[in-house]
């Protein structure tokens, strides 16, 4: 047995509590984690399982990013898998101003930080290896009831501090003199859960528009599990959707590498305002055939 098992005492003004963590090594470490909370004033709002890490660019976004380097980040998306079964990316950013979002679930079925960018020629750093970071996935155990996945993104000028926090937000509150009981696996690897044949986000690039400095294209890249049917791009429907501007000209487009498609689009941003951002693929029958992909634009 190679397991490890650690406890803990978590003790402050608000409340108390213990946790038990089995860790079981591999090539996929897993944690094994048992918390029981017992709050001596009522908490509305509290985190559970909280996953840190750092994004300083990509080519999602890299406006005045003076580097060397094709990427630098330890985690480049947030994945979710929802309680209805649903499953999100949501590609991380280094914003001017903090950001904080939340996408409301029920009992989800997952969540984690997720490094996708897996080779070298990502990052071309070769002391920092960010292509090796791992991913790190929460799967809840029990009932978790109604609540949301937070992600807070905080602005950085370089890498040396983690500036991205993701976690579990119930609900409802933590009642004082009531005992709280979460458990959930905590899973590190390196390619992150599969999603049941689905396509996944495998990149997001923006930048302007060739033709329209007003506007920024965005190229959003889909990969099929090894062994799977290549989509094929004249069976699906793009939806895209923005909460603030407009978007126009989205299509689909196989890429050379083999069962690799992608989608772009131009965006026209409007009064400079921040908007949420979305795209989805289904097939001839509404179904989804890949990850859906939500994208919060900022303002440079």
């Amino acid at each position: 047995d190679r397991s490890i098992r650690l406890e803990a005492l978590l003790e402050s003004a608000s409340l108390t509590g213990a946790y038990a963590m089995e860790i079981i090594p591999g090539a996929e470490t897993v944690f094994l984690i048992k918390s029981s909370l017992f709050p001596r004033k009522d908490i509305e709002h509290y985190g559970i399982a909280p996953l840190t890490s750092m994004y300083f660019f990509s080519p999602s976004r890299r406006a005045a990013i003076n580097d060397y380097r094709n990427a630098v980040h330890d985690n480049d998306g947030l994945a979710i898998y929802t309680g209805a079964e649903a499953r999100l990316w949501r590609p991380l950013c280094n914003p001017q101003t903090l950001q904080f979002s939340a996408f409301i679930d029920d009992n989800p079925k997952g969540f984690g930080l997720l490094q996708r960018a897996r080779a070298f020629d990502n990052f071309q750093d070769a002391e920092a290896r960010y292509d090796k970071r791992p991913s790190a996935w929460v799967t809840p155990r029990g009932n978790w009831n109604k609540g949301s996945v937070s992600l807070v993104e905080i602005p950085v000028t370089n890498e040396f501090n983690d500036n991205i926090i993701a976690f579990w937000s119930p609900a409802e509150p933590l009642k004082a003199g009531q005992r709280h009981d979460f458990a959930y696996d905590l899973t590190w690897s390196q390619s992150g859960p599969e999603f049941s044949g689905r396509a996944r986000i495998s990149g997001t690039r923006s930048g302007a528009a060739v033709n329209n400095p007003e506007l920024f294209t965005f190229t959003i890249d889909f990969t099929m599990p090894e062994g799977s049917t290549p989509l094929d791009p004249d069976t699906l429907k793009l939806s895209t959707n923005a909460s603030v501007g407009e978007i126009s000209g989205a299509h689909l487009v196989r890429l050379p590498e083999a069962g690799k498609l992608r989608a772009a689009f131009d965006y026209r941003p409007k009064n400079n305002t921040m908007a949420e951002l979305q795209l989805r693929l289904t097939d001839d029958k509404g179904v989804p055939v890949t990850e859906s992909w939500y994208y919060r634009w900022v303002p440079l």
